[in-house]
């Protein structure tokens, strides 16, 4: 296969990718997708057809059909659901209502501590008890805090930025009076990030945390290692090791679905690779993906910070695409297989802004 075939550019846009790119059922998708308002579209050619991920051409679309099967035509019924509703075991934690209200009693509690370290004891609290699960029809686990606009530190987060704009902003007057008037909205913004996915996907989850500390180490020694530092790096220690302590979460709950459905295959494999996520790197392709998309979902959705970018992923992503197909691990087949649950994640997310990714040939 070409660079060129291995992109597989059969859409237009960003969130073409959610269906054309890497071989979407682009028909059954766009039937079972939720509407939305949408600006009129000019008529495709001869041989293209207009879908609510852009223009496709029907070769392409048959071609890519064809090549993922009735496995995932059968699945995305469940993939549509996963972030419209919640489908994770009631019994592997609280609901997110009282996982709410107990964050705003310890939020209280943690008012004294460095506001590093109360927003990581609190991201440890979510992720100690958060609904978690695995699914048959899927090969990415489940957060039941999957609704993006209700994310459990929403109150939180908006007392702490109400209470730094009433003793820090000066302009605070002419932003409520811009609010009333409805000239303009302005407001601070201190959750866009854009991780260095090269790197994190080099270390891995512990690593990443293991070069924390090896940083707080070389501080200490040279004796730079004041109040503020230490309260950051106290942040990540407890920011990773709950991340760690969740991975574990997920491969018990993994293995118990798996044997509760016949020793799943896909189960079992999703399994093998929280387990190495547990403890390494990713090694392969499909475990890239899961990386990427636990890494979004800890961000976004539990420490209320947007990963704003997904970054080059037919850069990134290529070489562990190429080992894969040189070694026999997975075949063509099974990597657009990941690759369509991979981009389904983000297409029933369905942020309002988008999700910027970007491919180079």
């Amino acid at each position: 296969m070409t660079r060129r075939q291995y992109l597989g550019l059969t859409a237009i846009g960003a969130t073409a990718a959610a269906a054309g790119f890497f071989g979407f059922l682009l028909d059954d998708v766009s039937a079972q997708a939720p509407k939305k308002n949408a600006a009129p579209t000019a008529a495709p050619s001869h041989g293209q057809r207009n879908t609510r991920f852009g223009v496709i051409s029907d070769s392409e679309m048959r071609r890519n059909s064809a090549k993922l099967g009735a496995a995932f035509k059968q699945d995305i019924p469940y993939l549509w659901r996963k972030y419209r509703e919640q489908v994770c075991d009631p019994s592997t934690g609280l609901d997110n209502e009282t996982i709410e209200k107990e964050l705003s009693v310890l939020a209280e509690k943690l008012q004294d501590q460095p506001r590093e370290v109360a927003k990581a004891r609190l991201f440890a609290f979510i992720c100690e008890n958060i609904t978690i699960d695995a699914s048959p029809h899927d090969w990415f686990v489940a957060f039941g805090c999957w609704d993006r606009l209700k994310r459990p530190l929403n109150q939180v987060v908006g007392r702490w930025n109400y209470e730094l704009s009433i003793a820090k902003m000066k302009t605070l007057e002419i932003e409520n009076m811009f609010h009333k008037s409805g000239v303009a909205f302005l407001g601070k913004d201190y959750d866009h990030s854009t991780p260095d996915w090269e790197t994190i996907l080099a270390l891995g989850f512990p690593d990443i945390r293991e070069r924390a500390r090896n940083f707080r180490k070389e501080r200490e020694k040279s004796g730079k290692l004041d109040k503020q530092a230490a309260a950051y790096f106290d942040g990540i220690e407890i920011t990773y090791t709950a991340i760690l302590d969740t991975l574990d979460r997920f491969h018990a709950q993994t293995l118990k679905r798996a044997r509760e459905n016949n020793n799943n295959p896909r189960l079992l494999a999703t399994g093998v690779c929280l387990q190495q996520l547990r403890h390494g790197p990713p090694t392969n392709t499909y475990e890239a993906l899961q990386f990427i998309y636990l890494y979004f979902m800890f961000s976004e959705h539990i420490d209320w910070f947007q990963v704003r970018t997904l970054g080059n992923l037919g850069v990134l992503l290529y070489p562990y695409f190429q080992a894969d197909l040189a070694s026999g691990r997975f075949t063509e087949a099974q990597i657009r297989e990941y690759f369509a649950y991979f981009m389904m994640q983000y297409a029933s997310i369905n942020n309002y802004w988008g999700h910027p990714f970007y491919l180079v040939a």
